[in-house]
């Protein structure tokens, strides 16, 4: 069975190129880069690319240890925050699993 992809409710990573207001335009974003709950799919551009009307999901997420990590796949279904940090885009909502091992 297929599960859904969780929705970018948010991104306040502005220098992405698929960042327009303040909102992810990417069709899908990978979560986890150099080990961090970071969006692997964020480039640093001042052009934009993204359309402006597209939804955007998380496709896929390489942090084993978050709570909502199912065979690589996030399954924050009440929606994703991501939050633009120093140059970088992090998942806000990343939250360790118990006992730091992913769920299912």
């Amino acid at each position: 069975m297929l599960e859904k992809m969780p929705l970018i409710v948010s991104c306040t990573g502005s220098e992405c190129a698929y960042n327009r207001n303040l909102t992810c335009n990417a069709m899908a974003v990978t979560i986890g880069a150099d080990r961090e709950a970071v969006c692997d799919t964020f480039y640093r551009t001042e052009r934009k690319v993204a359309h402006p009307d597209a939804v955007s999901f998380v496709g896929a997420c390489k942090m084993e240890g978050c709570r909502f990590n199912r065979n690589l796949e996030c399954t924050a279904y009440s929606g994703v925050s991501l939050v633009g940090d120093h140059g970088r885009v992090r998942c806000h909502t990343y939250a360790e699993a118990v006992g730091g091992a992913a769920v299912g």
